[in-house]
């Protein structure tokens, strides 16, 4: 009895001086993937899921002012599912990051990358579909790198084939070296469709001499 007294006497010393630790940590930070790993450790180390919550609102305050703040959020709210499960806090967060009108076409293709990372939840998917198939509409200010790597997602995780396709003929039309017709080539092949990989790989190999 004595022996279980004191392990949960070490365990109660244990679990302070985390706190203690985390508390200074949180006290010493000033950027939101400072809090957002706070949070974390919070969850990991102490279990204070109401601590947890308030640290992230913080996060979620200081990426409004960072260098890119959807890609920040979109970080925030992948941590948030991953320690909290709390699918409707991330979704709302991403909501309202690509229904704002000033987002631009990178931070869109952001968030509907964002709820593809979700095969099992059936609205994530969805929103993944409908923000992907809206994005095309702004192919034109994307890199083909990015259509193209979205492609294979499109593909791969959502299952749609004809909208995998389309990004990658968006990406054909703003080629801005030959490995990118080599890269998009590789896709087409994923996809079943050798024919069309070899004319591009053929052309970015030729391209390249």
């Amino acid at each position: 009895r004595n022996v279980l007294i004191l392990l949960k006497g070490n365990k109660m010393v244990t679990k302070n001086k985390a706190v203690d630790k985390l508390k200074i940590l949180e006290n010493n930070a000033s950027e939101p993937d400072q809090m957002m790993n706070i949070a974390h450790q919070i969850m990991e180390e102490v279990g204070d899921k109401d601590w947890a919550i308030n640290v992230y609102k913080k996060s979620i305050e200081l990426s409004h002012d960072h260098y890119d703040p959807v890609d920040m959020l979109r970080r925030i709210s992948q941590s948030i599912i991953d320690n909290l499960s709390d699918y409707d806090w991330a979704d709302s967060l991403i909501s309202g990051a690509f229904s704002d009108k000033n987002t631009n076409a990178k931070d869109k293709i952001n968030c509907a990358y964002f709820y593809s990372c979700f095969p099992d939840n059936e609205q994530f998917i969805k929103k993944s579909i409908n923000l992907y198939t809206d994005c095309l509409k702004l192919s034109k200010e994307l890199s083909s790198e990015v259509l193209y790597q979205n492609a294979s997602g499109i593909f791969h995780t959502l299952n749609q084939k004809e909208l995998a396709i389309k990004y990658l003929v968006s990406a054909e039309k703003c080629i801005e070296s030959p490995w990118d017709y080599i890269f998009i080539a590789k896709e087409y092949y994923g996809m079943d469709d050798k024919k069309t990989a070899k004319k591009l790989s053929d052309l970015g190999l030729t391209k390249c001499e």
